[in-house]
């Protein structure tokens, strides 16, 4: 009976009564925030190692000797190399040191002639760098090149190579090469310019051409034995080197004008005429954008403007890029003529600052058509517009091109050029 009452009166430990007592929690918390302290401090007091990759070596020889022998770097002038530092952790990590601490240079005191040179590399660091020690250098050197330059002039040779998928299509000849530049200047390192024996324009072609094509060439350094480093030489001239490959069709062609300025009612029909002579036998450049053969196949000799053709028959002569003579008739002695006076009208065009125009109309306009179109014309029915070009904008009175415009006939066109006065101040 007694034991029970003893038991009872016992204080019972318990995780909640800890917690509710201030003493126990500042005792835990001090405990814990020295360990973490101890952490802390063994973590930023740990010596570490880290590689700082790609710093670029300093090659300073604007000032050293070779420069003052007239030498210079030729080839490869940029090298990089990994640096390993060390020190204690929080240094190496801290912000404030970086790749722009670490020096690594190249001495050139010992260059004193022209030739490959073994330049021995010196790392070292700067700034916010106290504590910190370079343990490592992934190169103790580098070769570097160092010449006199030169300057030579080179013919150049053009050469194009055929590769698997070429072909020409059926029917053309391909002719020689041609280069828009017969030679080179080029500089560089004297031994390596005595070396070079070709300087050659390097084209490849590797697909079907139809056309005469015009190919952007690479330039090659040939000695006796080998292709000679491009990163060598420097090409003075300010201009890019092509290959123009001439592919030309031979045969009997008949012979062919084109035609500006047609109403619109022929341009689907077309209209009549005759070449003489009719045929001839050539062999024709097909160039891209300059065709000389046509869709029909036929030889285009020359450009006719409508302007040109009158109410009769009309005998134009043309003369082909070969000097060739060719007279091309076109009968439109079927067609009417009218004479008009059309009024100036500049409000479609941009009249330029200072510019007066003092024509009020054109007199004698010829239109050409058939009857039913243009006999009954009148004034009205046509305008004049005033043809600016900047050569005409001298102070003075000159008279500028007209373009005559009819309103609404589709079947009609103007003969002859006209002219319209205009005043510059």
């Amino acid at each position: 009976m007694s034991r029970n009452k003893e038991n009872s009166g016992t204080k019972k430990l318990s995780l909640s009564a800890l917690i509710a007592d201030n003493r126990v929690v500042f005792a835990f918390s001090l405990v814990v925030a020295v360990v973490f302290w101890c952490f802390i401090s063994m973590s930023q007091t740990t010596e570490i190692e880290k590689e700082f990759k790609d710093i670029k070596v300093s090659i300073n020889i604007d000032e050293s000797l070779p420069n003052s022998n007239g030498l210079e770097i030729f080839g490869t002038k940029e090298f990089f190399v990994d640096v390993t530092v060390k020190g204690l952790s929080y240094l190496v990590n801290d912000s404030s040191f970086s790749a722009e601490n670490i020096i690594v240079s190249a001495s050139c005191s010992n260059v004193t002639a022209a030739g490959t040179h073994v330049l021995q590399l010196v790392p070292s660091l700067k700034g916010a760098a106290a504590g910190i020690e370079i343990v490592n250098i992934s190169e103790s050197s580098i070769k570097v090149y160092f010449d006199e330059r030169v300057t030579k002039t080179f013919a150049l040779v053009e050469d194009v190579e055929e590769l698997e998928g070429y072909s020409l299509e059926e029917g053309l000849i391909r002719e020689n090469a041609t280069l828009n530049v017969e030679s080179l200047d080029i500089s560089g390192p004297a031994q390596e310019i005595a070396k070079i024996t070709s300087v050659k324009a390097h084209a490849v072609l590797s697909e079907k051409i139809s056309s005469t094509v015009q190919l952007n060439a690479e330039i090659l350094f040939e000695s006796s034995s080998r292709t000679l480093d491009a990163s060598m030489f420097t090409i003075e001239n300010d201009q890019q080197v092509t290959i123009r490959i001439p592919v030309v069709q031979i045969g009997t062609f008949k012979t062919a004008v084109d035609f500006i300025g047609m109403p619109k009612d022929y341009i689907t029909s077309g209209i009549e005429y005759t070449v003489n002579p009719a045929e001839i036998d050539l062999s024709v450049v097909t160039d891209i954008g300059n065709n000389q053969i046509n869709d029909s196949n036929e030889y285009l000799i020359g450009i006719i403007n409508f302007n040109q053709i009158n109410n009769t028959r009309n005998r134009i002569v043309l003369v082909d890029s070969n000097l060739t003579n060719y007279t091309v008739t076109i009968d439109m002695s079927s067609m009417q003529k009218r004479w008009l006076t059309v009024p100036v009208d500049a409000s479609s065009v941009d009249v330029p600052d200072g510019v007066t125009i003092l024509s009020t109309s054109v007199a004698s306009v010829q239109v050409v058509g058939p009857a039913s179109s243009v006999m009954g014309l009148d004034g009205s029915d046509a305008y004049a517009v005033p043809e600016f070009k900047k050569s005409d904008l001298t102070k003075g009175i000159h008279t500028v091109p007209a373009k005559i415009v009819l309103r609404t006939l589709t079947d009609s066109w103007v003969y002859g050029n006209y002219t319209i006065e205009v005043e510059v101040k």
